[in-house]
């Protein structure tokens, strides 16, 4: 016991000496682009949050593109697409400051994929070129898919700009912030190419990027 004592004696004296150490190394940064890309920690950050606001902004976009293939009534989907972006913006905003983001930003990725996963089966039925009649089921049973996959995009989307402020020094944060939004638009202009290319393929693309995003995030590393 009393070497457990003595041990956690000696971390807790280390404690001011490591925050020092940090704040030094953090002065020392200059804000340059090369430092978010030579320095391991911040280098891994990057490339995984670049890969998630290229898939936030793809999904965010896509989605609109998508519902204009679909034969239910657009009405009802763009409800569902509507109240999943209210949803996901107050739970992600009440829920950010108690939960930890990494395990949010899988979360919000899973639902995402398993929505996508769901609608594949119904979705060669639900468009504009099938002629089999929709029924009522298949019009909820997508609507509701919709916005549990909308939902779990609108979260990933605002997940991803507030968990950066956990991987980036202040001096790094905006070139951060800029290296990921460059690349979010660009990625952006793929999402009509990828919505309207035949079913179900817009939604296994969906998928594919979920799981690699939530697989991704996994290995964030949080400044210490």
């Amino acid at each position: 016991d009393s070497l457990d004592e003595v041990e956690s004696g000696r971390q807790d004296d280390l404690k001011p000496f490591h925050k020092k150490r940090k704040a030094v190394a953090e002065s020392e940064l200059e804000g340059k682009l090369s430092e978010l890309f030579t320095l391991s920690t911040y280098r891994s950050n990057i490339l995984i949050m670049m890969l998630t606001w290229m898939f936030g902004s793809f999904a965010f976009f896509m989605v609109p593109f998508y519902l204009q293939n679909i034969k239910a009534d657009i009405y009802y989907l763009s409800l569902a697409t509507e109240i999943a972006e209210l949803l996901a913006s107050l739970v992600v905003g009440l829920v950010s400051q108690y939960v930890n983001l990494r395990h949010a930003l899988f979360f919000s990725c899973a639902l995402i994929a398993v929505g996508s996963f769901l609608m594949m089966f119904i979705a060669e039925s639900m468009t504009e070129t099938q002629e089999v009649e929709l029924t009522s089921f298949s019009t909820i049973a997508n609507s509701a898919l919709i916005l549990i996959t909308n939902f779990g995009i609108v979260c990933a989307f605002d997940i991803a700009y507030l968990i950066n402020t956990e991987l980036f020094p202040t001096i790094l944060l905006s070139t951060a912030f800029g290296c990921c939004n460059v690349l979010a638009r660009l990625t952006s202009i793929m999402s009509p190419i990828a919505a309207n290319i035949p079913q179900p393929f817009p939604l296994a693309v969906l998928l594919a990027f979920a799981a690699v995003v939530g697989i991704a995030s996994r290995f964030l590393r949080p400044m210490k």
